[in-house]
């Protein structure tokens, strides 16, 4: 049997006092192959985002998730920022 070295991290990306992504990344051999993020507002849930090294991504929202129209830009622009700075553009 082959032992694959993996390990679980994790990250956070504050977009305001309120407003935060809270990430756990999937690392091997000391690289990043992927994460998944909480959208968290007010210490509630209110949507999920992923991405991995092949370059796939997925961002939801709750239905009532409670946000402004500025508060989603942002969110998905610190996502996008994350993504980016992880895996390179």
């Amino acid at each position: 049997m082959e032992i694959i070295k993996s390990t679980n991290q994790s990250g956070v990306s504050k977009i305001n006092d309120t407003l935060k992504i809270k990430y756990s990344l999937s690392v091997k051999d000391d690289k990043v192959k992927s994460f998944t993020g909480q959208i968290v507002k007010e210490d509630n849930i209110v949507g999920f985002c992923n991405a991995n090294a092949n370059g796939v991504m997925g961002f939801s929202l709750n239905e009532e998730h409670g946000l402004t129209n500025e508060e989603m830009t942002a969110t998905i622009q610190q996502f996008a920022s994350d993504t980016i700075n992880t895996f390179g553009g």
